[in-house]
């Protein structure tokens, strides 16, 4: 399976030209073959406090609009997350939209990020499960996510052999990021696939390093400048079940809990 990280500057407010950005990635993305693409993180409208709920209720319908005829022109699974308007606020969105130009699956960002002001903009997500593909069971991460162990080992429990994150993770924590990345793919022996954006948004610059690691922790494919680009890499869903045969790793609900919640 051939998957594909797009990393972009992101246009506070400006969702016009972040569609260009986006639809010239997710274009590289299907010429290079990719099954599946994934975005930054609010890739269409940037954090635009305080305008944020007015762009989600004015661009929401045209931005999913625009995701699902991208997905199913270039044939591909496309993934990102986009202010969701609702009753109870905003939410933060990771859309899966499969190559049929459907709505596959949806998850809330559930863990907010206080000191940029995310708990004062966003409602929280209550809810995460893992997507169903003809490639495999995946779960998605957003940005801040990454910290909280328990949702990716919830999510690989499930069954998820391969984590996607869209993220605006921003300097100084770059170390924080890879460590943090590795470190799920590590714990979890899954595939970790994370987009992060570039640029700057009023005193917070961005740098990128998007990646895609593999079960035993490999940076397989990575991005060090601080540039729009595409990366891809191709990735075995075998060599999880490889690594975890190599390292068995049997968990000890009985002591610590499943982590997974009764349906």
């Amino acid at each position: 399976m051939r998957v594909s990280a797009i990393q972009m500057d992101i246009r506070t407010r400006d969702v016009r030209a972040n569609f260009d950005r986006a639809y010239a990635g997710v274009q590289e993305a299907a010429r290079r073959g990719s099954h599946i693409a994934i975005l930054p993180e609010m890739w269409s409208t940037g954090f635009a406090y305080p305008d944020l709920a007015d762009l989600a209720r004015n661009a929401h319908r045209e931005t999913l609009r625009f995701m699902t005829e991208s997905a199913k022109e270039s044939r591909l699974w496309l993934l990102g997350t986009i202010p969701e308007p609702a009753t109870e606020g905003v939410y933060n969105t990771l859309y899966w939209i499969s190559p049929d130009g459907e709505v596959a699956g949806e998850y809330r960002k559930a863990h907010l990020f206080t000191p940029t002001g995310e708990t004062e903009h966003f409602a929280a997500g209550s809810k995460c499960d893992v997507v169903r593909t003809e490639h495999g069971v995946f779960g998605g991460l957003i940005c801040f996510d990454i910290r909280f162990p328990e949702m990716a080992r919830m999510l690989t429990l499930r069954g998820a052999k391969v984590l996607f994150v869209a993220a605006q993770f921003p300097h100084p924590r770059r170390d924080h990021w890879e460590t943090l990345l590795r470190a799920r793919a590590i714990e979890n022996q899954v595939w970790v696939v994370a987009a992060n954006r570039v640029g700057k948004s009023g005193k917070l610059e961005y740098f990128g390093r998007s990646m895609v690691i593999d079960p035993w922790g490999v940076v397989v494919e990575s991005e060090e400048r601080e540039r729009e680009c595409v990366i891809t890499a191709d990735i075995d869903l075998d060599y999880v079940d490889d690594v975890r045969s190599t390292i068995p790793c049997e968990r000890r609900p009985d002591i610590y809990g499943n982590f997974v919640p009764e349906r």
